[in-house]
């Protein structure tokens, strides 16, 4: 280890000597043009990269060893295959393998299974997963949750996302970078993402309740069976939010017991209700933790946890409201426009066209105005430089094991404080959604 610090600090010297010879090795290269037509660039795209894999070279990851039956893996390629082959996962989507997963000196029987709606989730060689631990085990503090390729929900930027919601009180999900080797084979670097459980609500430090979500189900299966139609999947997803059943996790141990059955039956109805207009946003959901929620999908960029096929919904018994989870916020993205933003949710132009969800929400004066106040809060210059300080030197061991595999790969903050700028502009400039007709 000491040995591999040395010889990255020793290469970056000779790297950055190299550097200032070229800048002044003659008068030539001392013009601005040539700096920013050759010298940076050439940082960019060769110095940088290999000063991010050199310091993965230090790195001691969390490594998973995951043995499967020959038979099973076979298996589990063909299933893979077929989804490629239809563009869809849709076949044997739900189906198990036995397995065992070795990790920190101890052996764990495991349930895994391909996961993912799109073949993005199953591109090259480093698929999605499911994986469940039996015999109520816990793997890294997680009971069931996925592993994936960083890049599927943008590396970092997830992570500094879930820290973010617990870091304001809000529900979020354990997230992860460990090593992965399946039948001693080597497969890098994966994002380990929790699932949905109690025991991700008791760390959030809420009591057992149902957890709901919009089934996609039907939407799925209706772009696989139109795959042929030229439709786009708007058009699909914008006729199935109406249509899509209301769902929960763990079904089968919430309908053997009489108490968590009557609240989940609750909770069912009245987000039906919701979505009918019977019930406004403030009677429904918990308006201060949804606006909180919305408030920093903007700030972080992560506007895609706000569609409502990525919605999870936590009962909370205690207020008798529901609170969002934090879940696939592809957080780091540059946002257009606020999702409260008027023209935003009147032109149904926001990450989806799925904005009958947003209508509904956003028709309530009180989570508007809840809203406004934390979209102000959270795009204080100060806000995200509290929170990365908080998170420096835990996020410092994640990049450098990311650079290990992928050196091309740089956390950039501008992110965040361009879309700062843009919520200060709507906000200054009366964009945000206030005066909506339909009300």
């Amino acid at each position: 280890m000491l040995k591999l610090k040395f010889t990255y600090k020793v290469l970056t010297a000779l790297i950055l000597l190299l550097l200032l010879l070229l800048i002044f090795q003659g008068p030539e290269f001392n013009n601005s043009n040539f700096f920013k037509e050759h010298i940076k660039p050439t940082v960019k795209t060769i110095v940088l990269p290999i000063l991010n894999s050199l310091k993965g070279l230090s790195v001691s990851p969390k490594e998973f060893d995951i043995y499967l039956k020959k038979k099973s893996l076979r298996r589990i390629r063909s299933i893979r295959d077929q989804a490629i082959k239809d563009g869809f996962f849709i076949e044997n989507k739900g189906k198990y393998f036995p397995g065992k997963l070795e990790y920190d000196d101890e052996d764990y029987k495991i349930k895994i299974r391909l996961k993912g709606d799109l073949t993005d989730h199953l591109q090259g060689i480093k698929w999605s997963y499911r994986i469940k631990v039996l015999k109520n085990k816990l793997v890294n503090n997680m009971a069931s949750f996925s592993i994936q390729h960083p890049n599927t929900r943008n590396f970092i930027y997830e992570w500094i996302f879930h820290k973010a919601l617990k870091r304001e009180g809000l529900i979020a999900l354990d997230y992860d970078f460990i090593s992965v080797n399946i039948n001693d084979e080597d497969f890098g670097v994966y994002a380990m993402e929790e699932h949905f459980n109690d025991q991700v609500l008791k760390k959030n430090n809420r009591k057992p309740g149902p957890i709901l979500k919009f089934s996609e189900e039907w939407q799925w299966k209706e772009a696989y069976e139109r795959r042929m139609d030229n439709i786009s999947y708007d058009e699909i997803f914008e006729k199935t939010f109406f249509k899509s059943q209301i769902t929960g996790f763990h079904l089968n141990e919430i309908f053997k017991d009489s108490i968590k059955n009557e609240q989940y039956l609750y909770a069912v109805k009245m987000l039906e209700s919701f979505r009918k207009g019977v019930l406004n946003t403030s009677e429904v959901f918990d308006i201060d933790q949804l606006a909180k929620f919305y408030a920093l999908c903007d700030v972080l960029g992560a506007q895609h946890a706000t569609a409502w096929r990525n919605a999870r919904y936590y009962f909370n018994n205690s207020t008798q409201k529901l609170e969002p989870i934090g879940y696939d916020g592809n957080a780091g993205e540059y946002i257009e426009k606020i999702i409260g933003h008027k023209q935003t949710v009147a032109s149904d132009s926001i990450v989806d066209t799925l904005n009958n969800y947003h209508l509904l929400l956003f028709k309530d004066l009180s989570f508007r105005s809840t809203y406004n106040e934390y979209l102000y809060l959270y795009s204080d210059p100060s806000y995200i430089e509290d929170l990365l300080t908080e998170c420096e030197g835990e996020m410092k061991g994640h990049l450098e094991l990311i650079s290990s595999e992928f050196p091309r790969f740089t956390f950039r903050r501008e992110v965040f404080d361009k879309n700062k700028e843009r919520i200060r502009t709507a906000l200054s400039s009366g964009g945000v959604l206030m005066d909506l007709q339909q009300e």
